[in-house]
């Protein structure tokens, strides 16, 4: 009935997505880089508002990191690389440096 389509409207409009936690710091670990990306993609799908543009979420991921890691992007941001404007082109590089857990 009309009465139980809008109750189950309102119900999904009221209830609030969970939230997930900002992910854990990375410091170039090989073995650590997939599950990192993995909390990265899950954060930025449940936070769109916070992401709008691809730069936004480039941005976020080089806060997170640490250690050599970090150093990889402060040479990138450097020389204001055109891959820190990408998403995907950051990602693959990303992963070319530092994800061979796989391999």
């Amino acid at each position: 009935n009309e009465g139980q389509l809008v109750q189950g409207l309102l119900q999904r409009i009221s209830t609030p997505a969970a939230p997930h936690a900002v992910p854990e710091r990375y410091d170039g670990s090989p073995g650590m880089c997939n599950s990192f990306l993995m909390q990265c993609t899950l954060y930025i799908t449940h936070n769109p508002s916070q992401f709008r543009l691809e730069t936004d979420k480039v941005h976020f991921v080089i806060s997170l990191l640490t250690g050599r890691a970090k150093e990889w992007a402060t040479a990138l941001w450097t020389v204001n690389s055109a891959i820190l404007q990408s998403e995907s082109r950051f990602l693959s590089q990303f992963k070319a440096v530092f994800g061979d857990e796989w391999k």
